[in-house]
């Protein structure tokens, strides 16, 4: 009687296991995804599980990218990524959040593709009483970097 009951335990351990296999095989479709990065609003003190949470742990385990260009005027700044795997075709961009000298705090206001590069741009207000900005912290999946602008507000990744 144990082993028949131990046997139907397992057997039922197993049946969920390939169910939520199964299920996690399938995907997210398109259109949630869209809803989901959209919807994502995360914070600098969790970013990394923030997004995992909000967004989904593989769609951002499958975002592949690094910073390679940047520009800061008083009232913008953009960043621009070179995406490689499944996100370098995507038409979404996962959120960005960037923190500047003063400690303001900017998520992305709008993302534009262009192949396998997404420029981020960000609307910034700089204190009327500072000099240009100097560097931005920026948050992004699987990563936190500073960017160091030179006297022209420019930054370029040295390959």
């Amino acid at each position: 009687m144990i082993r028949r009951l131990a046997l139907i335990v397992v057997a039922l351990c197993v049946l969920l296991v390939a169910v939520f296999t199964y299920q996690n095989m399938q995907g997210l479709s398109s259109e949630e995804l869209a809803r989901r990065v959209a919807a994502s609003r995360p914070e600098w003190a969790n970013y990394q599980e923030n997004i995992k949470g909000q967004i989904g742990a593989t769609p951002v385990a499958e975002w592949d990218g690094e910073p390679i260009a940047a520009s800061a005027s008083e009232s913008s700044l953009e960043i621009t990524f070179r995406l490689s795997g499944p996100w370098a075709s995507r038409e979404l961009a996962l959120p960005v959040l960037v923190r500047d000298p003063y400690g303001a705090l900017h998520r992305h206001e709008r993302a534009v593709r262009d192949g396998s590069l997404v420029r981020y741009y960000f609307a910034r207000e700089q204190p009327t009483n500072s000099s240009p900005l100097a560097w931005v912290e920026i948050l992004y999946p699987h990563h936190e970097d500073r960017i160091v602008f030179d006297a022209a507000g420019k930054w370029k990744k040295n390959e």
